[in-house]
């Protein structure tokens, strides 16, 4: 897959140091053209779910807020969180944790 198919013209070397690039464009950037390349349509993609995850040996369910849940008939099978590239992702993993 050509690069340019998926993202035109943008430069995921630079868009840390932008300060227009925020999450929202990472959604919309990036994200989605990935999402929709891998074939994921509306009726497989979930924003804003809370799921529940299995944790731990034993076998206890935690919530995890998720910008993205994506199904495969009607099982979930990948949560994503969107965040903008200036932000550390460490800073972020307690938030996984949040019920909403």
């Amino acid at each position: 897959m050509v690069y340019s198919a998926l993202f035109g013209n943008l430069d995921l070397g630079t868009i840390a140091d932008d300060p227009e690039f925020k999450e929202v464009s990472v959604r919309s950037f990036i994200i989605d053209p990935l999402i929709k390349k891998l074939g994921y349509t509306k009726e497989n993609i979930v924003l804003e779910k809370t799921v529940h995850i299995q944790t731990g040996s034993k076998k206890k369910t935690t919530p995890y807020y998720a910008d993205y849940a994506l199904k495969i008939d009607n099982c979930f099978v990948c949560i994503i969180d969107a965040k903008s590239p200036d932000k550390n992702i460490n800073d972020f993993i307690e938030q996984k944790r949040t019920t909403r």
